[in-house]
């Protein structure tokens, strides 16, 4: 469960596009009440380079020495009225 206003992230230790960004195209198809949290690069400063479109990071191992990483942030939109 998410309230509207809230952020559900979606986390991999892959940078295989079937199982990131294939995998959060489809659930926003499904779920139009969630968008790209385009405000996490803000929160996230040194990662901001990382960040290819609004809400989604992807870590490759050379920047940091890691694994690669897929990470998207989605907000639900808060409805009025």
């Amino acid at each position: 469960l998410v309230k509207p206003g809230g952020i559900l992230v979606y986390s991999t230790c892959t940078l295989e596009r079937e199982e990131n960004e294939q995998q959060v195209d489809a659930f926003l198809a499904r779920h139009p009440e969630f968008e790209p949290d385009a405000s996490a690069a803000g929160r996230l400063p040194a990662l901001r380079p990382s960040f290819a479109e609004p809400g989604r990071l992807r870590i490759f191992p050379h920047d940091f020495g890691s694994d690669g990483f897929f990470i998207a942030a989605l907000r639900k939109r808060s409805f009025h009225g």
